[in-house]
């Protein structure tokens, strides 16, 4: 069986207009990665929290599309891995909706 693995990292909004962070779920493998999630812009100097709503909602999107969290890797908040398997007939990845 085949996995194919992302990982967790922040990044600022696509638009320019947005002011804020947003967590991206990156594939890792050969090539450039792709973004499979983004989490809703939370921003940090507004609310300290944030954070935690918009990393649940990227994990739990990533959860109902088939991601389950890497097994033996150390618990972090940014960085952290989730894989799935990959069937053989797949051309092109499967690609997790955006949240907004």
């Amino acid at each position: 069986m085949t996995l194919e693995y992302c990982r967790l990292v922040i990044d600022r909004p696509p638009f320019a207009s947005q002011r804020g962070f947003v967590y991206l779920a990156e594939t890792i493998g050969p090539g450039a990665p792709r973004v499979v999630a983004t989490s809703p812009v939370f921003h940090p100097d507004i609310d300290p929290e944030a954070h935690v709503s918009a990393r649940a909602a990227i994990v739990a999107l990533l959860l109902s599309d088939g991601f389950a969290v890497s097994p033996n890797q150390p618990p972090v908040l940014v960085g952290e891995r989730f894989q799935r398997p990959l069937s053989v007939a797949d051309n092109e990845p499967r690609l997790a909706s955006s949240l907004h």
